[in-house]
């Protein structure tokens, strides 16, 4: 993220610059909090609805940082994906089919907030 860009606009930055194409960003499905660790900072993770891929031969991958892409079965995200990533698309997936937005706590989805619960060490 570039300083001063929004998370949205990154998004589709993103994408045109990695994917090759440009992309109309829908709504936000998921906000994911990811707590700091000795390697790095604290940050939030942003997933919006970048809708259905139709042409895949739209996509021209950008040689830098990518080698390969692939579409997944929802069944075999958690063989592909990091235990958080998978969370995270799940509850996308989730959120889009129900119209809500899903806020995540390192993956995994905070049904309720209190000041009771002990803040992450």
């Amino acid at each position: 993220m570039e300083a001063g860009e929004p998370p949205h606009l990154c998004c589709a930055r993103e994408v045109a610059e990695e994917l090759g194409f440009e992309l109309s960003l829908g709504r936000l499905l998921v906000v994911d909090w990811v707590p700091p660790t000795e390697l790095r900072k604290a940050w939030f993770g942003f997933l919006f609805d970048g809708g259905v891929m139709d042409d895949p031969s739209r996509i021209s991958l950008q040689s830098e940082e990518l080698e390969e892409f692939a579409f997944v079965a929802r069944t075999d995200l958690r063989s592909r994906l990091t235990a958080n990533t998978a969370d995270r698309v799940e509850a996308a997936l989730l959120a889009r089919k129900s119209g809500g937005v899903a806020y995540l706590f390192n993956g995994a989805v905070v049904q309720h907030a209190s000041p009771k619960v002990p803040r992450p060490t």
